[in-house]
């Protein structure tokens, strides 16, 4: 049986932890795959009803990336069929390799999430590792758990129609050009579709949180309901991506001839727990009702945050000088 450590709050969503997990495992270049991940936009023309609805993140192609940066190939297939879908993957675990598939929300047995209702989450995604005569042992990334039995009945019941497949391309790609993939990211940084670029973005962003109506970005006030409101979800994934793109700078710092690029990841990693604070101050106004102070608060670290992120992108650019271009 194939050993993989389930990890949690490494990507975007449940499947992005899978794709942590699985080329964690398989790879030793695998941070590179969140060489995008530092992003920040704000639409402004959907800042009501739900400011949180604005918030933009965006990671690049993460399976592209994974495989032309790590040499880890995931592959897509539709498969209809539950009994068939059931039959691929016992044969894919046969072979050695790792086999993801989508569920039912309800076959969740060791989820909490299965007994929610009207969340909008009726599926999700796990993958399977090992397998016995009549079921499959798999792990979940949300929360993290590992030697969870799936039998056929019950995965036939909840299968939803699709595969995806883990393949190892090589041991070590070689030849990456570290120059380039900075220099890519810094120019994502220097864009907005709405402002000049996206420190202008969280600045504005910023400002309009000063009005922000946090009984309508999250109706109740349980956990679940936190995990599930746009201005939540967002910042939680936004300060992850800082996190990520700064392991991710400290593997180049290691790696390639850029020098000092360390510095720049202890500001992107004080940047990530700026956006978790303003995250854990606006739950804390919606739960107390303390708004104008915490929410004062929380824009003037933003605005700050912003401040850093634009020293970080000049001071990277200082350590590229004219190579990358």
């Amino acid at each position: 049986m194939i050993q993989i450590e389930p990890l949690s709050n490494e990507g975007e969503d449940c499947y992005k932890d899978i794709l942590a997990s699985v080329t964690c495992k398989y790879s030793s270049q695998y941070l590179l795959m969140y060489s995008q991940a530092w992003f920040f936009d704000f639409d402004i023309n959907k800042k009501e009803p739900r400011l949180g609805e604005a918030l933009i993140y965006d990671w690049g192609n993460i399976e592209l990336l994974m495989e032309q940066l790590t040499g880890i190939k995931a592959r897509e297939e539709l498969i209809s069929h539950a009994e068939e879908a059931y039959k691929r993957i016992h044969e894919k675990l046969e072979e050695g390799l790792v086999v993801s598939f989508v569920i039912n929300m309800k076959q969740c047995y060791w989820h909490s999430w299965s007994k929610l209702k009207d969340k909008g989450r009726n599926i999700h995604i796990i993958t399977a590792y090992g397998k016995e005569e009549n079921s499959i042992i798999c792990m979940d990334c949300q929360p993290p758990m590992k030697n969870i039995v799936i039998s056929k009945q019950l995965f036939v019941e909840g299968y939803e129609g699709k595969l995806v497949t883990f393949e190892k391309l090589c041991d070590k790609v070689e030849n990456i050009n570290y120059f380039e993939l900075m220099r890519k990211q810094i120019n994502r940084q220097n864009q907005s579709k709405w402002f000049y670029n996206s420190f202008c973005a969280m600045h504005e962003f910023a400002d309009c949180l000063k009005d922000i109506k946090l009984e309508n970005e999250c109706v109740d006030e349980n956990e679940d309901d936190f995990f599930f409101s746009p201005i939540f979800h967002n910042l939680n994934t936004l300060a992850i991506g800082r996190k990520q793109f700064g392991r991710c700078v400290s593997y180049i710092d290691e790696e390639s001839e850029i020098l000092g690029l360390n510095h720049c990841v202890n500001q992107l990693f004080e940047c990530s727990n700026n956006i978790l604070l303003v995250r854990s101050w606006l739950i804390k106004a919606r739960i107390s009702g303390r708004t104008n102070v915490l929410i004062e608060k929380a824009s003037d670290l933003l605005h700050k945050t912003a401040n850093i992120e634009k020293k970080i992108a000049s001071e990277i650019t200082m350590c590229l000088g004219d190579r990358g271009i």
